[in-house]
């Protein structure tokens, strides 16, 4: 039984899954090719072994600056669409507002539909 390397230059370069784990496991290393279920993490994990203390907290500080950034952006993205909602009321109460001034409602009766005051109403 003669078996296809995957790199027959390179006999040593693993072809299956299961190969790719045992390369890993008998060189400690994980060829940039590797594509077994697994060894990316194993790969991250590796890079993390691999750091210093310096390196390790600069790192976890970059991870959670990203965490506070998405919390930051989700934060503004809900004020944003909050406040959005508050102007689309306002807006709402306004057009109500010259509608009913134009079918000739007293400014009363509009102030009571709508919350506008007076002046707001004949500012219109």
């Amino acid at each position: 039984l003669k078996r296809k390397l995957a790199n027959p230059e390179n006999p040593l370069t693993p072809k299956s899954p299961l190969e790719e784990w045992i390369y890993y496991l008998n060189t400690g290393e994980i060829p940039s090719t590797a594509t077994a279920p697994g060894l990316e993490e194993a790969r991250e994990k590796l890079k993390l072994d691999s750091m210093t203390k310096d390196e390790l907290a600069a790192y976890y500080s970059h991870l959670d600056n990203l965490i506070i950034l998405r919390d930051n952006i989700h934060t503004e993205r809900e004020e944003g669409r909050a406040e959005g909602l508050v102007k689309g009321r306002e807006e709402e109460k306004r057009e109500n507002a010259r509608n009913l001034k134009r079918l000739g409602v007293l400014s009363d009766i509009i102030s009571q539909a709508t919350g506008l005051s007076k002046n707001e109403i004949e500012e219109l």
